[in-house]
């Protein structure tokens, strides 16, 4: 808000103390933008809403008449039972969900996101030197299942939604979400299971199990909230995300996992700075386990930021290869390309993942980038405060299609279409002096050298949405 006589900017809190607990280079140090005042109708389709008379003000170049939706409501469907007795067998089908809202990131909590919608909210949070924090919170979503069991989401539209589109949280077990399209999502269009707090190890009434997204179509989500993921998957068991269609995401395609290690039995620390035990000690396994990405095609990702993926995934993925994670038969295309990032990212304290019979093309590697550099000495009045850190935007090169920062390891790529079928990116990057290096037990084996046209034609064809 604007200070009293004075042309400087009051930030609310705890909103700009929460989003200032991060270290650099994951602080804030520049606005990205600004927005909803008068003064910036000055373009094309610009507009600002007056929250005092109800009022939109809108620039138009011709008198041609516009039908605005202004959403209101921020909850479109809820379908919560309890713990004891859950909410059963029901089916939604042909169906339009379209314009809700959400209205926290206008509280004084704001956004401030830790990663793919997961955000701060209230006090209390001490400054980090990991660019994480352990206690984070869902964002809202405007169709949300708790404590539902075999609930059906079929031939729906999902669209101009505010905030997560459909987010399956406690006790959802047993549910579907098949051949739907969403389009134009604030947030991610699908949410599979939460990441801290009660989550992480609930018992079996509670956990997030035996859920099912097929065959969906799903672009332009993050249009707002550009950390988020097409779709994120939590702490969940025996969730199978299996031919959909995913493009035009800000990040990556689909994120699984969460912790980076830290959560996990013994406490890996799986981020540079990280060390055991620091957000608590663990003896046992999280939940995480059996879950399955199969035969999607990811396209037009990473078109706002860098170091994502089309499959990104962080913590272990069960307690060994046999209930691992599985990402296998995917295909992944046209990543922006100046977007650093690795294509099957297996991130920190990532373990126990299978990635077979994959394919890769139109990725090519791309760069750093921290922001524009506010260089000292020079008369440059605005910029990144990473300086010399930021004189590598845009030239050093960052990323492969296998690669992570800090996995554990027991990670096997085998069998995939790859450009650089050998390359594993970011150990030489990421060091932490709490651990040897790593990856342990990466195995990487007859991955295989090609161009688009020596991918199987079968292997391109059966990755999407099958009609």
């Amino acid at each position: 808000v604007p200070s009293a006589g004075s042309d400087l900017l009051v930030m609310q809190n705890p909103c700009w103390n929460n989003a200032n607990t991060y270290p650099s280079p994951w602080n804030f140090q520049l606005l990205s933008w600004l927005e909803n005042a008068p003064e910036f109708v000055t373009f094309e389709s610009s507009w600002y809403y007056n929250p005092n008379n109800k009022q939109i003000l809108y620039y138009s170049a011709n008198s041609t008449p516009i039908n605005a939706v202004l959403p209101v409501l921020d909850k479109l469907l809820v379908i919560q039972g309890a713990k004891n007795n859950p909410v059963r067998n029901l089916v939604f089908d042909g169906l339009v969900f379209e314009y809700a809202t959400w209205y926290e990131p206008n509280s004084i909590n704001g956004y401030v996101s830790d990663q793919s919608s997961f955000i701060l909210k209230g006090g209390g949070y001490e400054s980090n030197i990991i660019g994480h924090q352990k206690i984070v919170y869902d964002s809202g979503s405007n169709i949300s299942l708790g404590y539902a069991q075999n609930i059906t989401f079929q031939n729906n539209q999902f669209t101009h939604l505010g905030g997560v589109g459909v987010a399956l949280y406690l006790g959802s077990q047993n549910n579907k979400i098949i051949n739907n399209v969403f389009n134009d999502i604030s947030s991610s269009a699908i949410q599979v299971g939460s990441v801290t707090r009660d989550y992480m190890r609930p018992d079996k009434t509670d956990v997030v199990k035996d859920n099912l997204v097929q065959n969906n179509y799903i672009s332009y989500t993050g249009q707002d909230y550009y950390d988020t993921a097409g779709i994120m998957i939590g702490y969940t068991n025996n969730t199978q995300i299996l031919n959909n269609d995913i493009s035009h995401t800000p990040w990556s395609s689909v994120a699984i996992g969460w912790g980076w290690g830290l959560f996990d039995k013994g406490g890996f620390p799986g981020l540079p700075g990280a060390t055991y035990g620091m957000w608590g000690n663990y003896i046992t396994p999280t939940i995480q386990s059996n879950n399955l990405i199969k035969s999607n095609k990811f396209s037009y990702f990473l078109e706002q930021l860098w170091d994502g993926g089309a499959v990104y995934t962080n913590g272990s993925q069960g307690t060994d290869m046999s209930n691992g994670l599985q990402i296998v038969l995917n295909v992944a295309n046209n990543k922006r390309e100046s977007a650093g990032s690795n294509i099957y990212y297996t991130d920190g304290g990532s373990q126990y993942i299978l990635v077979e019979s994959n394919a890769s093309y139109e990725n090519r590697t791309g760069t750093v980038y921290f922001g524009p550099c506010l260089i000292p000495g020079t008369l440059i009045p605005y910029g990144s405060a990473i300086y010399k850190i930021c004189l590598g935007n845009q030239i050093i090169p960052y990323g492969a299609e296998m690669g992570g920062c800090l996995p554990v390891g027991d990670l096997t790529y085998k069998s995939n279409y790859f450009e650089n079928p050998l390359k594993f990116f970011g150990p030489e990057l990421c060091h932490n002096s709490e651990i040897p290096p790593y990856p342990v037990n990466l195995l990487i084996n007859n991955n295989i050298a090609e161009s688009y046209g020596q991918i199987p034609n079968w292997i391109i064809e059966q990755a999407g949405v099958q009609n």
